[in-house]
């Protein structure tokens, strides 16, 4: 992060917009107080949606909204989709295609356990033996 004074900046205002462009945080200060980042024009925050983005902006609150913008978006393309199809409440966790494959092949070994016999029911009556009370 680059932090310069206003003095600095107005002295060579294309080379801190250079700097921007080229993925450096440029930090702009005036005295002590007031600061201003400076970015290039495609980092700043998009507003539009896609399909997915727009379902889970009606069905949220804005703050819920922002962090599950945030967490959606750190999927790769590639392993994105719709969790509302999944989970009513459109938990960023469902939109990775990969944590639901590994649901899956945890829901299918946890069958074939069943069907063997190999698991433990837990009950109120055999709760504190198996947590060893």
């Amino acid at each position: 992060m680059l932090v310069v004074s206003s003095k600095e900046f107005s002295a060579n205002p294309l080379l801190y917009m250079d700097k921007a462009i080229e993925g450096t945080d440029v930090l702009i200060r005036r005295g002590t107080k007031y600061r201003i980042k400076l970015m290039p024009l495609a980092a700043v925050k998009r507003t539009s949606y896609d399909k997915i983005e727009s379902e889970a902006k009606q069905k949220m609150s804005p703050t819920e909204f922002r962090q599950w913008l945030r967490h959606y978006r750190a999927i790769p393309e590639e392993y994105r989709c719709n969790p509302f199809d999944i989970i009513e409440d459109g938990d960023y966790f469902y939109a990775d295609t990969r944590n639901v494959e590994e649901i899956k092949k945890q829901d299918k070994v946890a069958e074939k356990e069943m069907q063997r016999g190999d698991y433990v029911e837990v009950t109120p009556e055999n709760q504190k033996k198996l947590l060893g009370l």
